[in-house]
């Protein structure tokens, strides 16, 4: 299921933030990236400006300081050059500006609370318990807003609880006055980091394993008074090998930049990315049994079309075509096995069923680019990555050279300019921690970069 508990391993270096969830069988369930030059905007808090209304779609385009304007779907009522608060509920990726609301919510991490609305309401994943009804009851007396109860919550105490509350309606107070004294377009709130949004998010059964002493140290001390249920569960991982070495991650997720990924028992799937949908294609290959040995094949792929959905970063029109049965029966299960393994997805999923050709539909929210429009280049066959990926590795990697001479990259000119433009902030602190200049030369005939010491 997608919502399995997972350890949580946070790796960082000079050009990003690198994240990876590995469930009980050491499996990559999640992998999340955050270049430090383009930080998501997520939960951020601007007091924005209308640059122009969108009459077909009834919403607006706000300047919010981003390089492109954010979209605010529901704009009924508002001004061109109108100034408003809103938060972003979606990063921008490509062309496309980031997409915002007017309703702000403030996440702690065991309540969320909304100036607007009123009421208690649980988050979607929180179990219907006796302890989750109870904590709403007691809630309830709280005044003003609507107030929405996280899983994290049912593991303190109601003082807790209050406590965060309060801490929440003291930054919403900061930010009506700031919004008040600056003119748009202004940051109110900065979004929080990746890893501070995996502290803030990570479920009751998760750990959470560093690799930089800087940032365990700020995660441990910024959980300290407002997060006890997190103590002990910081861990700082300076062994070898590393955190991603020793879980195999890199193999994990180029493996997920596959086109097929092989079933277990015969048969394969097939992802084809196009900009209307995804495509999901089940493959048989040997498989034997009859009616019933499909049946079980689809089931099983059901189960790691889950998995690579949400590994994947799949969203949009999502269409399977599993391997032929006219069984309406087994046809049944497989949908509905579909549906329990996304249980627990935090995107809007919805299994809507078998169409009359045998396909499965599902639409599920986007949420940036997926794993491999992020890092492959575009219409490349087989995993190339692209120059901003690409430099981004040899960063990474040229950290790690041992012995003495002066270090060399050596690559095509695509992959230099991204070092000399975009990353080069990234590319002088790698200099600084190296303690030395690094050499980049233009080779255009290396289709693989290379890097290494030069005496």
């Amino acid at each position: 299921m997608v919502s399995t508990p997972a350890d949580i391993l946070i790796e960082t270096s000079p050009v990003e933030t690198r994240a990876a969830l590995i469930d009980g069988e050491g499996r990559l369930i999640r992998f999340l990236r955050e270049p430090h030059h383009r930080q998501s905007l997520v939960d951020g808090i601007y007091r924005g400006r209308i640059s122009a209304l969108d009459k077909a779609s009834g919403g607006a385009f706000v300047e919010i300081g981003a390089s492109t304007a954010a979209y605010l779907p529901r704009a009924k009522g508002l001004t061109e050059g109108q100034a408003l608060v809103v938060q972003v509920l979606r990063d921008g990726w490509g062309e496309k500006g980031a997409v915002v609301t007017r309703s702000p919510v403030l996440r702690g991490r065991y309540l969320g609370w909304q100036s607007t609305g009123k009421g208690v309401e649980t988050e979607r994943g929180v179990p219907k318990s006796r302890a989750a009804q109870t904590i709403r009851d007691e809630l309830a007396a709280s005044v003003g807003g609507r107030i929405i109860v996280r899983k994290p919550a049912l593991e303190v105490s109601l003082e807790q609880l209050q406590d965060e509350l309060a801490w929440l309606g003291e930054i919403w107070a900061g930010i009506e006055q700031s919004s008040e004294e600056k003119s748009a377009p202004e940051c109110l709130l900065a979004p929080p980091g990746l890893a501070h949004r995996l502290l803030r998010d990570c479920q009751p059964e998760e750990g959470i394993y560093v690799d930089d002493r800087g940032l365990f140290s700020e995660l441990k001390d910024s959980s300290a008074s407002r997060c006890p249920d997190l103590k002990g569960r910081i861990v700082f991982h300076d062994k070898t090998p590393g955190l991603f070495e020793a879980a195999e991650v890199e193999t994990e997720w180029q493996a997920a930049l596959e086109r097929k990924v092989a079933l277990e028992g015969g048969g394969q799937l097939t992802f084809d990315e196009t900009e209307a949908l995804v495509a999901i294609d089940v493959d048989s290959g040997n498989v034997g049994g009859g009616p019933d040995g499909i049946r079980r094949a689809n089931l099983a792929a059901m189960a790691e079309i889950a998995r690579q959905i949400v590994l994947r970063n799949l969203g949009g029109l999502i269409v399977i075509d599993p391997i032929t049965t006219g069984n309406r029966g087994h046809r049944k299960q497989m949908v509905d096995a579909l549906r329990r393994e996304m249980k627990g997805d935090d995107r809007a999923t919805d299994v809507l069923g078998m169409t009359s050709a045998g396909l499965v539909e599902m639409p599920r929210q986007r949420q940036g680019p997926s794993l491999s429009a992020d890092a492959l280049a575009p219409r490349s066959r087989g995993i190339t990555f692209n120059a901003e990926c690409e430099a981004a590795g040899l960063l990474r990697r040229v950290i790690g050279l041992n012995g003495p001479g002066r270090p060399v990259i050596e690559a095509r000119q695509e992959i230099i300019a991204v070092l000399t433009g975009i990353l080069a902030e990234a590319r002088a602190e790698t200099e600084r921690r190296l303690g030395q200049s690094l050499e980049l030369r233009t080779d255009n005939a290396k289709t693989v970069p290379e890097i290494f010491l030069e005496r």
